[in-house]
């Protein structure tokens, strides 16, 4: 999907998706500037994943939806993606 011209929304929510997954696809929206809203909600991402989507955060101007819900996330993951919405006017829902 790094390429994508087409698909707009991504939804892996409650799809098992680990948080080694979540780098992956972390990645590939690093480079991506088709998907406006993405859904990993109900997954296993932990702190490892979330830092990850921060870093998506922090540079992906296409990004309109995160949807992050249920993961596990503890203020250790929660503070990196903080400090990324500071850099980013794009992302209108984060949950």
């Amino acid at each position: 999907l790094e390429n994508n011209t087409t698909v707009t929304s991504l939804d892996l929510w409650a799809c098992g998706v680990s948080a080694e997954d979540g780098l992956v696809v972390a990645e590939m929206l690093k480079k991506n500037r088709t998907i406006t809203n993405v859904n990993l909600g109900s997954n296993k991402l932990y702190d490892v994943g979330c830092r990850a989507m921060a870093e998506v955060v922090a540079i992906n101007t296409t990004l309109r939806a995160l949807l992050l819900h249920a993961n596990g996330i503890t203020t250790h993951g929660v503070l990196p993606l903080l400090k990324a919405l500071g850099r980013n006017v794009a992302l209108q829902n984060l949950v």
